[in-house]
């Protein structure tokens, strides 16, 4: 006969799963010695609710320590404050369109000083912008955060040549239209606290027509200024001629930007008219 397949070691108790969270209890108790499994009771296999979290600090804490109420020395020549070293006198803004773009705040100012005069002069200058866009959108931004005491406006040629006919023609509504809005530019510096306005006049460009309408819109633009209490620079010394290979003029090539030479000419414009105003 065969030998007896059953073997003499003992079965192992079906022990229960005792790796549970938060079980540490019912293992410090069970007794290995025992075959039967411990009756685990319900109230030992919930979870021990952890101690309750630490409050965070207020969000706001209050200094009870008394404040410095120190005094400060007024201000005498030498020690001046921030305000005063970085305003020298009035302070003077010119807002354009791409004709003042080139032009050098650093090379201004110099004029300004040896000319005797005390401002800081800063300029804006709006690449493309019509005279609607500026008083409409640009300006706004500086009149509100740092309102200068005084406002000169260089803008009206890119009017011209979107509203203009192709040889440079336009209607006196049109010149009405584009003097006024020039005219605005000035009047909403005036409601935002400005002393005093400037405008100076269009520039020339190329083409006969083109300088014709422009001299229409100077004369509007000088008794618009009358009218107003503003001050007009007429601007009379800047003419559009030809580049020769003796004379390049005052204008790029493309007969409608300064080049250096010009930019000189409305600098020393600018100047002439702060030193007499």
């Amino acid at each position: 006969m065969g030998k007896d397949c059953s073997t003499n070691f003992k079965l192992k108790p079906n022990l229960p799963n005792l790796v549970h969270k938060n079980n540490f209890n019912l293992l410090k108790n069970f007794d290995n010695s025992s075959t039967d499994p411990p009756q685990l009771k319900r109230q030992h296999t919930q979870f021990v609710e952890s101690p309750p979290k630490q409050m965070s600090r207020p969000t706001v804490v209050i200094n009870q320590k008394p404040e410095n109420v120190n005094i400060w020395p007024k201000t005498i020549p030498g020690n001046a404050t921030y305000a005063e070293t970085v305003r020298h006198g009035k302070n003077i803004m010119i807002y354009s369109d791409s004709i003042c773009n080139r032009m050098s705040k650093w090379e201004l100012n110099k004029k300004a000083t040896e000319s005797g005069i005390d401002c800081q002069i800063n300029k804006k200058p709006f690449v493309g912008a019509t005279s609607e866009d500026l008083h409409t959108y640009h300006m706004l931004p500086t009149l509100k955060n740092n309102t200068p005491d005084e406002v000169i406006i260089q803008v009206g040629v890119n009017d011209i040549k979107q509203l203009a006919d192709k040889d440079g023609s336009m209607s006196s509504e049109v010149i009405g239209i584009i003097s006024n809005n020039i005219i605005q530019c000035g009047q909403v510096a005036k409601s935002h606290g400005v002393n005093h306005v400037c405008i100076s006049a269009v520039l020339p460009v190329r083409g006969k027509k083109f300088q014709q309408t422009i001299s229409h819109i100077n004369y509007w633009l000088e008794n618009l200024c009358k009218r107003e209490g503003f001050n007009f620079i007429t601007n009379t010394n800047i003419v559009f001629n030809e580049a020769t290979p003796v004379d390049e003029g005052l204008f790029y090539k493309d007969g409608l930007h300064l080049n250096a030479a010009g930019r000189q000419v409305l600098m020393d414009n600018f100047i002439e008219y702060l030193n007499t105003h």
